[in-house]
């Protein structure tokens, strides 16, 4: 604590000195002055606790002092000491805020008595005002966090008023503002050369960046209520020095760290009408990065950004299902490297390779799917999709080959437990669920032995045994029932339907449908009409 004696007699403060027991007060910082001006001077640069002052000096009197200091510094303790003893010196003083009036000679107890209720006083003030500050930062925290909420929830949930009439109640700045930015980054995308290690740095620096908007009232981290590694920030004034502040901030986590973070920023948009709009913005230009090469740390929303949805193959799906089915690892590698041909570009963005590992994910899910509802006894354990570090070479770039070989670890783990949990003649369980789901494919026997790398004959004779039935019959009625189903629509002809289920013969489809349900295809339509 610190304490400021003014008297133009230097003699007076160096009694004052001897006099006091300062370190049993807590005081440990002596200041003097001789004016009231060289006082204000030291008052604004050491902004003592206490000051104990003299009433009468050469260039301003104690209380017109008191004065000045009680405008700039009111929670200073004052005390003044005179050699008048005069009741209206004693009035001024009480009347500016002095807290005791002392006579000179000065009396050591009154003194130090004096000081001692100056000290008191000034703690209690100060752990009240602590306590007043403590209780204003945690409203105002929760004041943010709940804003926060509202906005987040506004992210996935269409607003109601009531809920915009909130949200401006406890920011009305955001009303007055009108427009807002949203600046988003994805730490699932994070150019990497490992797993983020750096995780508790970056949350670190979120906190920091958290509270710096929040105190300055530029804007609002928020997080993604669907999608945990999705930031997004949004500002809603001084858009230009937001966006240099953000950017500083990225440079300095990136730098020397083993990651690469860059963020996406939409156009200013009206809030809250467009804040869905972006949202968007950002997103499109946050994913529209090259997975290959470091983009630069802020990427602003062109009409460019927007995404070009990648082509769908179900033919090279299949042909994984197939090879998922054979367990072929060669075979698995030719079907997943032609399907990613079809997916991703030559130079992929963001955008392309988190859709393949969307679509990838689902593939798997189907091919499981597909498999449990027709063997009962099957069960499989799907691991998370690694993100995208995962598929990174040392420069923490995007590497197909790591992507490859990621997928056909996958699908020949999908294989491994299929084998592991299915009955009976698993090999041939694949077959026939591989007829199943190929129906319409031309068929032969050869083709299909070596795709499960059998001879013919040992596959025909395997098929019979285990399902009771050739393979050809096995497939004859599986177009069948298929068939069945096409002819409850009147529009297609029972031709079309024999070519539909994978018959070239029209004829031949009929003689097979009256064999197997013992009325023509032709009868059983008009079953179906009446």
């Amino acid at each position: 604590m610190k304490i400021l004696l003014i008297d133009d007699e230097p003699h007076v403060t160096r009694a004052i000195r001897q006099l006091v027991p300062w370190e049993e007060l807590g005081i440990d910082v002596i200041l003097e002055a001789f004016s009231g001006r060289d006082a204000m001077q030291l008052i604004e640069r050491e902004d003592p606790q206490i000051v104990l002052t003299d009433v009468v000096m050469p260039d301003l009197t104690g209380l017109e002092l008191m004065r000045m200091i009680r405008q700039d510094h009111p929670h200073t303790q004052l005390l003044v000491m005179s050699g008048y003893n005069d009741f209206e010196y004693v009035r001024s003083t009480l009347r500016v805020g002095g807290s005791d009036y002392l006579l000179k000679p000065l009396d050591q107890d009154q003194l130090i008595r004096a000081l001692r209720r100056a000290v008191d006083i000034y703690e209690q003030q100060e752990a009240q005002r602590k306590a007043q500050r403590r209780a204003q930062r945690d409203l105002s925290a929760m004041s943010d966090l709940a804003v926060e909420s509202l906005l987040e929830r506004f992210l996935t949930q269409h607003a109601s008023d009531t809920g915009y009439s909130e949200l401006f109640t406890l920011a009305p700045e955001l009303m007055s503002s009108g427009r807002g930015v949203i600046c988003l980054w994805d730490l699932d995308c994070c150019y990497s050369t490992q797993a983020i290690s750096g995780l508790q740095r970056i949350q670190l620096w979120e906190q920091s960046l958290r509270h710096s908007l929040t105190a300055r009232r530029f804007g609002y981290l928020l997080r993604h209520p669907s999608r945990p590694f999705v930031r997004i920030l949004f500002l809603y004034r001084r858009f230009d020095e937001c966006l240099r502040f953000l950017e500083e901030q990225l440079l300095g986590v990136n730098a020397d760290a083993p990651y690469h973070i860059h963020a996406g920023i939409s156009t200013p948009q009206a809030f809250p009408a467009q804040f869905s709009l972006a949202c968007e913005q950002a997103m499109h230009a946050f994913y529209s990065a090259p997975a290959s090469q470091h983009p630069g740390i802020l990427i602003r929303y062109t009409p460019a950004c927007e995404p070009q949805e990648p082509s769908l193959d179900p033919e090279s799906e299949q042909a994984i299902f197939a090879a998922v089915l054979s367990g072929h690892s060669e075979e698995l590698r030719r079907a997943i490297g032609a399907w990613l041909d079809g997916v991703l570009t030559p130079v992929p963005l963001l955008y392309h390779l988190r859709c393949a590992l969307n679509r990838y994910r689902s593939l798997e899910q189907n091919i499981t799917r597909q498999l449990c509802r027709r063997y009962s006894d099957l069960h499989f354990a799907l691991e998370p999709m690694p993100a995208l570090f995962a598929y990174s070479g040392r420069d923490g770039l995007f590497s197909r080959e790591k992507l490859e070989n990621t997928l056909l670890r996958r699908a020949l783990s999908l294989h491994e437990q299929m084998q592991k949990t299915a009955g009976a003649d698993k090999r041939i369980r694949q077959v026939a669920h591989w007829l199943e789901e190929n129906y319409a494919e031309p068929f032969s026997q050869e083709a299909l032995a070596a795709r499960f790398f059998m001879s013919r004959d040992y596959l025909s004779r395997r098929f019979a045994k285990e399902m009771g039935v050739s393979m050809v019959n096995f497939l004859t009625a599986v177009r069948i029932r298929q068939a069945k189903f096409l002819m409850a629509d009147s529009n297609v002809t029972i031709r079309e339907v024999a070519h539909l289920v994978g018959f070239e013969d029209e004829k031949y489809f009929s003689r097979q449908f009256k064999r197997i349900e013992g009325i023509t295809p032709g009868e059983y339509r008009s079953l179906l009409g009446r």
